[in-house]
């Protein structure tokens, strides 16, 4: 099993029995790449008819802990259709959740505007850009892509840009992050809704996926001097 720690976007009421910080548990050998997650805490049927997921509500027969949350909140609202457990039969209402987000995601911080891979000979650079891709219905995939290079070999942002159909490629032929192809070439990619459910979207090309993309940005952009270690007292310092 491994947990991955999440972060509530509001503070959160100590009454619901869920704190600031909470942890989600994936099952070995499964991933979850989603910037957000939502626990469900009631819903309001099309019809009306209020349904809490507080078990105190639920053993007092009210829904009081859930209206009080709702008024207290800026709750995460998510119209579904769903279907009855015993009867089968359909119905519309709208979720209220939650929402958290991915501890220390992307998506958190800030775009770097004071540095950028000038060439230069004896400095080492880490970068890391984030990729945000939108499919149908809201989903959402976060793609960061980490890169370290060496002085005037080093590939600027834009290089690495003209270079990202190459990249798509490399991990569909991988099967990494969440990128899939099967043996008749159909390719899909992970997608993920704002409560963390995932959806496998497919796509003819990688370019339709190129098509999906909406921003790009950098988020770390570390440079490090480093000096000659062949001459005496040679340092190496963070710019």
């Amino acid at each position: 099993m491994k947990t991955i720690a999440i972060e509530s976007l509001q503070n959160v009421p100590e009454y619901t029995g869920f704190t600031n910080h909470e942890t989600i548990t994936i099952r070995e050998g499964q991933e979850w790449n989603g910037h957000t997650y939502g626990f469900c805490v009631g819903m309001i049927k099309d019809d009306g008819t209020v349904k809490s997921c507080f078990k105190e509500d639920r053993k007092n027969g009210n829904t009081q802990l859930f209206d009080r949350l709702k008024a207290e909140m800026d709750l995460y609202e998510k119209h579904c259709h769903l279907r009855k457990r015993d009867s089968l039969e359909l119905y519309d209402a709208t979720l209220y959740y939650i929402l958290y987000r991915r501890e220390n995601h992307c998506s958190s911080k800030p775009t770097v505007e004071d540095s950028y891979v000038d060439g230069c000979m004896n400095v080492q650079y880490n970068l890391e850009y984030e990729i945000l891709l939108i499919a149908d219905e809201g989903l959402k995939r976060y793609l960061t892509v980490s890169y370290t290079g060496m002085g005037s070999y080093s590939q600027s942002f834009y290089e690495q840009l003209t270079s990202l159909e190459d990249l798509f490629a490399e991990w569909f032929e991988e099967r990494a992050h969440g990128f899939q192809i099967d043996e008749d070439g159909q390719k899909t990619v992970t997608f993920y809704d704002d409560i963390g459910e995932s959806c496998e979207v497919e796509l003819y090309s990688i370019r339709e996926l190129l098509s999906m993309i909406t921003s790009i940005r950098v988020v770390k952009c570390e440079k490090k001097i480093i000096s000659d270690t062949n001459e005496p007292g040679s340092l190496e310092r963070d710019l």
